[in-house]
């Protein structure tokens, strides 16, 4: 629903007609947008991975350190399809 807002807000011409949390809407889409850009990358250099067997299903995650000492971390495992709505709700 975030972005689907900031999508809109971003069609506003005058942008002096949106109130400040119409812009931090677009400011926190924003923000989720290069996040998402960053975990769909191919995992490159820096990347520390530790993968899992759990019977029929591998877990692989990935770990960075950033230069500001926060960790960034990419998990990539099977999700079953009946969880799948409610943990994008």
């Amino acid at each position: 629903r975030l972005l689907a807002a900031a999508r809109i807000f971003r069609t506003v011409k005058k942008k002096k007609l949106l109130q400040p949390k119409h812009l931090n809407i677009m400011e926190n889409a924003q923000n989720c947008e290069v996040m998402v850009a960053e975990l769909k990358s191919p995992v490159s250099d820096g990347w520390t991975k530790i993968g899992e067997s759990h019977g029929d299903y591998d877990t692989v995650i990935y770990f960075k350190m950033e230069e500001d000492a926060t960790i960034v971390c990419r998990l990539e495992t099977p999700i079953e399809p009946s969880l799948l709505v409610p943990m994008l709700s």
